[in-house]
């Protein structure tokens, strides 16, 4: 059995991690349920499941949101000064607007994959990242726990600091890139996290 499944281990991980719940709309998951993915060794607990803030799609959401007034405006401000293009039909602009349309819903569709779908793992073992790109690729990378030797926390800038994001950048001893979670709620609680499993699994004691 490895140790960090010892009864002692568990009990003084439960005193990080006390209890299953979510924060921040589901963005952060505390002993996900049903959760599996394909390289997850024999008893390697997963103890977070986090994404970036929801905050971070509100971009992308207004953007779509105005795009998806322009043919309404431009339709009716055609109406009102009474314009119109001889060789093109009714039934042309119906068709013109609802392949429009229908971008703009693949586009939503598409980023909300990506915001939902690119996640940041805490196990038992290791942290790692699933760098989620619909309909293209994705990328994983990950770092074993046990080696983690600085975990920093930074929040910069309005948003992040209203609504209580930021970035965590640890650095390990196996590796010299840095592993980044972007734009993660409760930062400072984040970051405490893992340090505090860091140092639980790294220390000696059954």
């Amino acid at each position: 059995m490895p140790p960090m499944e010892s009864a002692k281990r568990r009990s003084l991980i439960a005193r990080v991690l006390p209890r299953r719940e979510k924060r921040a709309f589901g963005a952060i998951e505390i002993y996900p349920k049903r959760l599996r993915f394909l390289t997850q060794n024999p008893g390697e607990v997963v103890y977070i499941l986090a994404r970036a803030h929801v905050i971070v799609n509100l971009g992308w959401a207004f953007r779509l949101a105005f795009l998806s007034v322009v043919p309404l405006v431009g339709l009716y401000f055609m109406d009102y000064l009474q314009l119109g293009i001889g060789f093109v039909t009714d039934e042309l602009i119906a068709l013109i607007i609802l392949v429009y349309y229908l971008m703009l819903a693949g586009s939503f569709i598409m980023n909300l994959m990506s915001w939902y779908y690119d996640i940041y793992l805490v196990t038992s073992e290791r942290i790692i990242h699933y760098d989620f790109n619909p309909l293209t690729s994705y990328h994983v990378a990950e770092a074993e726990i046990e080696n983690i030797q600085d975990v920093t926390q930074s929040t910069i800038g309005f948003l992040p600091n209203i609504f209580g994001y930021g970035d965590i950048t640890v650095r390990t001893a196996s590796s010299k890139n840095k592993f980044y979670f972007k734009a993660v709620p409760h930062p400072v609680w984040f970051r405490d996290v893992i340090a505090d499993l860091s140092r639980l699994i790294r220390a000696k004691e059954p």
